[in-house]
């Protein structure tokens, strides 16, 4: 049964008197949750998408492949190294129908929306990259950006004008991409009020298609000075294909592991975040991409799992305190681990039985009790077994 407001409203309240900002568990897709930059923790994989080489890291739904590709953005923008690597988040999805895309050249025009996308969002939180150009450079950009990015560049740089808060760029644009240390309200404010005293002088269409994906390409590594790019491919299975149909999504794919060995020689490195069915797939029908990059399985166990759940916690009640234990009777210790031990190891399926844990602790009074735990169980083992 669903919740009614009311019963949403109550549960709030609830959360909110045993300082909760919002429930940790709620939402089980990465790409949709607006907190997920703030849960991210650590893999053994994440060397292989770091690597400056082609890679395929394979995971099946739930799995943790769009997490494991934000937090390499992340990570691009938190290394010291002197070879900086800028990343590009192409969420398949998000920037075109994915039965549209049958071609290099249907992705190229894509990539060069999600390029566009995040080199406006690093210039809104790292304001000096666009700052430190020279004008030309500058009103370069601007004609790109205009022609490239999905949305009016005016309207996004209007916003950023008024409210000076890139986390609010960050919800209209991709909600996923939130670096950390962003600039004061008053800096990002200024940066969008320069930019669009600069568009004002901007040339018009310079570009279309395929050559707006060079042309951007071409900025990153020559005027913002970025050693190589990482080209983030995730979403395969989040689209409007088939359910289950492994052969259309690799479809989709092919035309991008066929020119990933032509990128890497030009400092781009795909890196695919894919389902771990395709696997079969890349070994039998792109055999040279398969052979030529690095790749791995994201595994996950116990203690990877509760640590993703202590994270959680850690986040929604804003560093009060750091697992559910703080809720929990003396007869309750280790929940997180608890719940590992009894979900099937992907983080999503941790994170749908935590928040049934949860949620029938919220509807009773007192504290969080073993019986909680093992009723939870019950529906989650329900759940999977006769899905809604």
């Amino acid at each position: 049964m669903a919740a009614t407001p009311e019963t949403q409203t109550a549960v709030g309240v609830r959360l909110s008197s045993l300082g909760f900002a919002f429930n940790p568990f709620e939402r089980l897709e990465a790409s949709n949750d607006p907190y997920i930059s703030g849960y991210l923790i650590g893999h053994d994989m994440f060397s292989v998408a770091w690597e400056t080489a082609p890679a395929a890291l394979f995971a099946p739904p739930g799995g943790g492949k769009t997490a494991m590709r934000i937090y390499t953005l992340r990570a691009c923008w938190k290394s010291e190294s002197k070879y900086r690597k800028f990343p590009i988040s192409y969420d398949l999805p998000f920037f075109a129908n994915l039965s549209e895309l049958a071609s290099l050249e249907a992705h190229q025009t894509a990539i060069a929306a999600a390029a566009a996308t995040d080199v406006l969002l690093a210039c809104a939180y790292r304001p000096d990259l666009y700052l430190s150009l020279t004008v030309p450079k500058r009103l370069n950009l601007l004609s790109l950006l205009r022609v490239a990015l999905p949305v009016s560049l005016e309207y996004i740089l209007s916003i950023l004008a008024e409210s000076g808060d890139v986390g609010q760029l960050s919800d209209y644009l991709d909600r996923t991409y939130r670096l950390p240390d962003p600039p004061p309200p008053e800096a990002a404010a200024g940066l969008g009020k320069v930019m669009l005293q600069d568009l004002e002088d901007a040339a018009g269409d310079l570009w279309s298609g395929p050559a707006q994906f060079e042309a951007l390409l071409d900025f990153i590594r020559e005027d913002l000075r970025f050693e190589s790019t990482l080209l983030l491919l995730d979403g395969v299975d989040g689209g409007n294909l088939p359910p289950g149909d492994v052969q259309a999504q690799f479809d989709v794919i092919a035309p991008l592991l066929s020119q990933a060995s032509v990128w890497a020689k030009a400092n781009v490195f795909l890196k695919a975040f894919l389902p771990a069915d395709l696997e079969v797939h890349l070994a039998a029908q792109a055999r040279d991409f398969y052979r030529q990059s690095l790749r791995a399985q994201i595994q996950w166990d116990v203690p990877k799992l509760a640590e993703i759940l202590r994270r959680r916690v850690y986040v929604a009640s804003q560093g009060r305190f750091g697992s559910l234990d703080a809720l929990s009777s003396p007869a309750l210790r280790h929940v997180e681990t608890l719940i590992a031990e009894r979900a099937r190891p992907l983080p999503r399926e941790a994170i749908m039985l935590a928040n049934l844990v949860l949620q029938c602790y919220l509807a009773r009074e007192g504290y969080l009790e073993p019986e909680d735990i093992q009723k939870a169980e019950q529906q989650y083992l329900t759940r999977s077994i006769f899905p809604d």
